[in-house]
């Protein structure tokens, strides 16, 4: 199975105060600051399918909702696009006037499009704003 690909900004803003360090098996490697002692770094761990939830919250505190699951249109996407994340956001024009956007991604598995919905998020939409 290919791994997820994270990057070192997504996680930086996901887990603020917290050091990428890469992701093996799907299992992303970190480091954060101990709290025990001052000044020192501890290694931690997290799954990539719990990290998933996390770019959820995220996602949610920048004004977007990330909705995903399984694609159930089998005859309208490629061989390796099994899951979806629908990206909610709202938008407004220099007058004021507001609308609600909607932004598909398809990847093959759920985690891997609720990351890819959160990178665009983090790169197209926050940028825009």
């Amino acid at each position: 199975m290919k791994s997820i690909e994270i990057s070192r900004e997504l996680f930086n803003n996901v887990f603020e105060g917290c050091v990428f360090n890469y992701v093996k098996d799907n299992v992303i490697h970190y480091s954060q600051p101990c709290v025990i002692m001052e000044g020192s770094w501890v290694e931690s761990e997290t799954n990539v399918n719990d990290f998933f939830f996390d770019c959820k919250e995220w996602a949610m505190n920048k004004g977007c909702q990330i909705i995903s699951g399984p694609s159930d249109e089998p005859a309208y996407r490629k061989q390796n696009e099994k899951a979806y994340a629908n990206i909610r956001y709202y938008t407004e024009d220099e007058n004021g006037n507001g609308e609600y956007e909607d932004t598909y991604i398809m990847a093959n598995t759920e985690a891997e499009a609720v990351i890819k919905a959160s990178e665009y998020i983090l790169k197209e939409i926050n940028e825009n704003r």
